[in-house]
């Protein structure tokens, strides 16, 4: 089992690329993962069913109860396999979500697959980089990447901005790359110290993710870091009561941010620094038509919420229905989605979930005696504001491939490791 579960989360950021892309004439080929899904939970059925502790935990009825939700929305659609198709979107992450928690994982296993994953991330990053810097958007169009009459999809460039490609590496879209960059360097950052013996590789590592990262030109993920890096102070000032800083590396920090923005100064009316810095100004102003139609969708999806109590019908909402309608309900929020998709209800249900699980970690944070599991538990915090900061922004609810990997990462850190304690039932 333990090639497997690496396996799904070491070849998931390779997804789109590897079995859309290039395999996609392959039939069946996309859904690998959902096979890798049904295998390993049905091991834990198995290992739950042998042991002698049947607990089922406050996580697992609400999953059970948005699994209703969700059969009911099928039976009453119109199109009940489109329905079905959109269920699957929304419940597999919450299944892998068990299956990390609750396999067999041990202590020693956790370091090198959190440096796998940063070195994959890294090698995605200058991937990411060379193409949309040297390769440009005409090689995604040959092999196979969305186009609009032999031109790249214009999701892919900035509005009004010298029609700049932004870095999408091994996945769908800019953002959704954006998204997992940042999972990967919130793990990272936490366990930085032991990755490696030379702390350069990490730097290094980190600075190419960060140059990747800014060159998404993704702000709902910049503006989730944020929250992640507020929250992250303030836990810390709770527990340590203060901050200490380091004399030297406080300096190196002043004098590296005061040469980055003198730099920028210098070279704001030129070349990538220009971009930016326009980027940066036309969304302060709203200037940016990106930036006004996420605030007339937000409106929009609001005024239709409240008229649509019990939703607009599963299947028939977000990016995912273009596949089935030429003009589906679009919204840019995943909570409208849920609730267009699921109704009032059926969206709660899927906030519960994620808050059974955040009060979980908050609860381990505080009485956990063991460092070690305080500090996944302050991980799994961190991951989830993150991601419910991401939530407002953009319908990455749809996008499953990344919350797939979001729920294993948290399921990860919320696993107390079978080997310092008893046999436990499915939590």
């Amino acid at each position: 089992m333990n090639i497997l579960w690496k396996a799904l989360l070491y070849l998931l950021p390779f997804h789109y690329l590897v079995f859309t892309v290039l395999l996609g004439n392959i039939p069946f080929s996309g859904y690998w993962k959902e096979l890798i899904l049904i295998i390993l939970y049905v091991f834990i059925l198995l290992s739950f069913f042998k042991s002698n502790n049947y607990r089922i935990s406050k996580s697992s009825l609400v999953l059970f109860l948005f699994i209703l939700i969700n059969l009911t929305y099928v039976i009453i659609a119109d199109n009940p396999s489109y329905a079905l198709y959109h269920m699957r979107l929304y419940v597999e992450p919450m299944i892998a979500y068990y299956i990390y928690k609750n396999i067999n994982i041990k202590i020693s296993e956790l370091v090198p697959l959190i440096k796998g994953l940063f070195i994959i991330s890294v090698i995605i990053s200058l991937y990411g980089i060379l193409q949309a810097v040297i390769l440009k958007s005409d090689f995604l169009v040959r092999i196979g990447y969305p186009s609009e009459d032999g031109r790249l999809s214009h999701v892919f460039f900035l509005n009004a901005i010298d029609n700049f490609q932004r870095v999408t590496a091994t996945f769908v879209y800019p953002n959704t790359f954006a998204y997992y960059i940042a999972l990967i360097l919130i793990v990272s950052f936490a366990y930085r110290k032991k990755l490696f013996k030379n702390t350069l590789i990490y730097q290094l590592g980190t600075a190419i993710s960060l140059i990747a990262l800014l060159l998404t030109f993704s702000r709902s993920t910049w503006v989730s870091l944020v929250s992640v890096i507020g929250i992250y102070v303030i836990v810390n000032l709770i527990y340590n009561k203060k901050i200490k800083i380091k004399k030297m590396p406080f300096l190196f920090s002043v004098f590296s941010i005061a040469l980055v923005t003198l730099i920028f100064d210098i070279f704001k009316d030129y070349g990538i620094f220009k971009i930016i810095s326009t980027y940066v100004i036309r969304t302060v102003t709203l200037e940016d038509t990106s930036a006004v139609g996420h605030l007339d969708s937000m409106e929009a999806s609001k005024e239709l919420a409240y008229e649509n109590m019990s939703g607009l019908g599963l299947g028939n909402n977000g990016p995912k229905a273009l596949q089935n309608f030429n003009y589906p309900n679009l919204t840019e929020s995943s909570y409208y989605l849920l609730w267009f998709e699921l109704g009032l209800l059926g969206m709660l249900v899927y906030i519960g979930f994620i808050a059974v699980i955040m009060y979980s970690a908050i609860k381990g944070l505080i009485t956990k005696h063991q460092n070690y599991f305080k500090f996944n538990y302050f991980i799994v915090i961190l991951l989830i504001v993150f991601t419910l900061v991401n939530f407002i922004f953009l319908p990455y609810i749809q996008d499953v491939e990344i919350l797939i990997f979001l729920f294993a990462l948290i399921g990860i850190f919320a696993n107390e490791f079978k080997e310092n304690k008893n046999n436990k039932g499915i939590s």
